[in-house]
Protein backbone atom coordinates (compact mmCIF):
# COMPACT_ATOMS: atom_id res chain seq x y z
CA UNK A 1 0.00 0.00 0.00
CA UNK A 2 1.81 3.22 -1.07
CA UNK A 3 1.27 6.68 0.31
CA UNK A 4 -0.12 8.53 -2.16
CA UNK A 5 -2.29 5.44 -4.29
CA UNK A 6 -5.31 6.92 -5.90
CA UNK A 7 -7.74 4.63 -5.13
CA UNK A 8 -7.32 5.60 -1.00
CA UNK A 9 -8.01 9.40 -2.09
CA UNK A 10 -11.46 10.60 -1.69
CA UNK A 11 -13.77 12.09 -4.03
CA UNK A 12 -13.74 15.47 -1.72
CA UNK A 13 -9.82 15.80 -2.34
CA UNK A 14 -10.44 14.94 -6.22
CA UNK A 15 -13.21 17.76 -6.12
CA UNK A 16 -11.06 20.28 -3.92
CA UNK A 17 -7.92 19.48 -6.29
CA UNK A 18 -9.82 19.84 -9.26
CA UNK A 19 -12.05 23.22 -8.02
CA UNK A 20 -8.28 24.89 -7.39
CA UNK A 21 -7.06 23.68 -10.92
CA UNK A 22 -9.91 26.05 -12.82
CA UNK A 23 -9.56 28.39 -10.02
CA UNK A 24 -6.06 28.92 -10.96
CA UNK A 25 -6.47 28.43 -14.37
CA UNK A 26 -9.07 31.52 -14.63
CA UNK A 27 -6.57 33.54 -12.62
CA UNK A 28 -3.98 32.47 -14.82
CA UNK A 29 -5.96 33.50 -18.04
CA UNK A 30 -7.13 36.93 -16.33
CA UNK A 31 -3.35 37.64 -15.81
CA UNK A 32 -2.58 36.83 -19.59
CA UNK A 33 -5.15 38.87 -20.35
CA UNK A 34 -4.45 41.66 -18.25
CA UNK A 35 -0.57 42.05 -18.65
CA UNK A 36 -0.91 44.25 -22.07
CA UNK A 37 -3.90 46.68 -20.16
CA UNK A 38 -1.16 47.34 -17.23
CA UNK A 39 1.82 48.28 -19.35
CA UNK A 40 -0.71 50.27 -21.45
CA UNK A 41 -1.75 52.00 -17.96
CA UNK A 42 2.04 52.49 -17.09
CA UNK A 43 2.95 54.32 -19.95
CA UNK A 44 2.23 57.77 -19.59
CA UNK A 45 5.25 57.20 -17.28
CA UNK A 46 7.95 56.68 -20.10
CA UNK A 47 8.84 59.39 -22.33
CA UNK A 48 7.18 58.85 -26.03
CA UNK A 49 8.42 59.33 -29.32
CA UNK A 50 5.64 61.09 -32.05
CA UNK A 51 7.78 62.20 -35.14
CA UNK A 52 10.44 63.77 -33.31
CA UNK A 53 11.75 63.37 -29.29
CA UNK A 54 9.54 65.36 -26.89
CA UNK A 55 11.15 65.84 -23.32
CA UNK A 56 7.43 66.25 -22.21
CA UNK A 57 6.01 62.75 -20.61
CA UNK A 58 2.46 62.11 -21.64
CA UNK A 59 1.88 61.88 -18.15
CA UNK A 60 3.10 65.30 -18.25
CA UNK A 61 0.76 66.65 -21.04
CA UNK A 62 -1.77 65.04 -19.00
CA UNK A 63 -1.39 67.22 -16.14
CA UNK A 64 -1.22 70.02 -17.77
CA UNK A 65 -4.60 69.09 -19.89
CA UNK A 66 -6.18 68.80 -16.20
CA UNK A 67 -4.30 72.28 -15.00
CA UNK A 68 -6.10 74.22 -17.73
CA UNK A 69 -9.48 72.08 -17.09
CA UNK A 70 -9.41 73.40 -13.60
CA UNK A 71 -8.45 76.88 -14.14
CA UNK A 72 -11.14 77.00 -17.16
CA UNK A 73 -13.47 75.66 -14.83
CA UNK A 74 -12.94 78.06 -11.80
CA UNK A 75 -12.65 81.27 -14.45
CA UNK A 76 -15.91 80.28 -15.26
CA UNK A 77 -17.48 79.86 -11.86
CA UNK A 78 -15.50 83.30 -10.89
CA UNK A 79 -17.33 84.76 -14.09
CA UNK A 80 -21.12 83.20 -13.26
CA UNK A 81 -20.49 84.15 -9.30
CA UNK A 82 -19.71 87.70 -10.64
CA UNK A 83 -22.50 87.91 -13.09
CA UNK A 84 -25.05 86.62 -10.70
CA UNK A 85 -23.88 89.00 -8.07
CA UNK A 86 -24.47 92.25 -10.61
CA UNK A 87 -27.86 90.88 -11.65
CA UNK A 88 -29.34 89.88 -8.74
Amino acid sequence: MSILAVSDMSGDFWTGFFVGLAIAMVFGLLYIGASPMVRTIRSPFRPQIVVHKTSKTPCRVVLEAIFAFFFMFFITLLILTVFIYLYR
